[in-house]
């Protein structure tokens, strides 16, 4: 009955309306939230984030009122652990749950916050290449900006690659499985899918 539908996120999925309009219902299919929403984010911790036409990002709650509007953001993601990823201008930063900035936006690249920890990254200067690491939540660094890629901390390790290859670190940046792979995904279950040349496989902890 929809004209495009999302995968339910907190027992909440976004829906869009064959008027092209977004909006959200609850697992039994019924309207939790109208459709009347040019762009609809998924819930997550109890919050999502939308735009009206002509709107700023607005933050809603699962009955639809609005906690606060950033009205100088360039893009907006969902909250993990409490902090959500904006963009001002072309630098990224962390807000909280109130819509105030706890990370000031200066980093190139950003990632949600897992296990308390977030990946980042820098230039050091206007011409070199952007490097990751990861801080914590009052935006220091826990593990110094020397990665050329990222991810997220998924059951104690961090996929990273080196330019050439990849492996994972654990949350002090060293190496417990040593960069070898040409591509690799995070852990899941114990288990991550990596390539070697042509052929994919598993690798265990």
């Amino acid at each position: 009955q929809f004209k495009s539908a999302y995968l339910f996120t907190d027992g909440i999925a976004i829906v869009e309306s064959s008027e092209g309009k977004f909006g959200y219902i609850g697992e039994d299919g019924k309207f939790i939230i109208n459709p009347t929403y040019k762009f609809a984010s998924n819930f997550s911790e109890g919050l999502a984030f939308v735009t009206s036409e002509n709107s700023f990002p607005t933050c809603i709650n699962n009955k639809g009122e609005t906690k606060f509007v950033l009205k100088e953001a360039a893009l907006v993601g969902v909250f993990h652990e409490g902090l959500a990823v904006i963009k001002i201008k072309d630098k990224f930063g962390y807000i909280d749950i109130n819509g105030k900035t706890v990370i000031n936006p200066q980093f190139e690249g950003i990632k949600n916050f897992s296990d308390g920890i977030a990946a980042v990254s820098i230039k050091k200067d206007k011409d070199s290449e952007a490097v990751w690491g990861y801080i914590g939540k009052k935006g220091k660094y826990i593990i110094n900006p020397q990665f050329k890629s990222a991810n997220s901390f998924k059951e104690g390790m961090a996929l990273v690659g080196d330019g050439k290859k990849f492996g994972f670190i654990d949350k002090k940046g060293l190496y417990v499985i040593n960069p070898q792979f040409d591509e690799a995904e995070d852990f899941s279950d114990g288990f991550a899918v990596i390539r070697q040349g042509e052929s994919y496989g598993f690798i265990n902890t």
